[in-house]
């Protein structure tokens, strides 16, 4: 994602991050690069996300965009999923309106590679799939 498609995606997407209570997946599986502008819209849609109860959840981030998103700690901000699907689901258990206690699955640090990740938990840092 270079500048002009940064900027074009921002467009596009921000009808959909103005809803109430937005849950948007974004499919990273065929993101191969991503500059500095790229990285500022990710924060764009998760800050509008938020101001509108929302929240935005990543999928099949590819090896070297998860370097990216390490070395900038942008992944710290996003849940991240094997795939779309498992993204998906985890906002089923989600409730609009939920007490603040709530608190998302972790993924046991310790665990094997066979243990990490279950399809309903977010991938660990580092253990994205390629």
């Amino acid at each position: 994602m270079n500048c002009r498609q940064a900027r074009e995606f921002y467009r596009g997407i921000l009808p959909v991050l103005l809803s109430d209570r937005p849950q948007i997946v974004f499919d990273m599986s065929k993101m191969k690069r991503v500059d500095s502008v790229g990285i500022s819209v990710f924060l764009q849609c998760m800050r509008q996300a938020m101001m509108h109860d929302g929240d935005i959840r990543m999928a099949g981030v590819l090896p070297r965009t998860a370097v990216i998103f390490e070395l900038t700690r942008i992944g710290r901000l996003f849940e991240m999923y094997e795939n779309s699907t498992a993204a998906a689901k985890s906002f089923s258990s989600f409730l609009p309106n939920a007490p603040a206690t709530f608190h998302p699955h972790h993924v046991n640090p310790t665990a094997t590679p066979a243990e990490v990740p279950s399809e309903d938990r977010p991938v660990e840092k580092g253990n994205v799939a390629a």
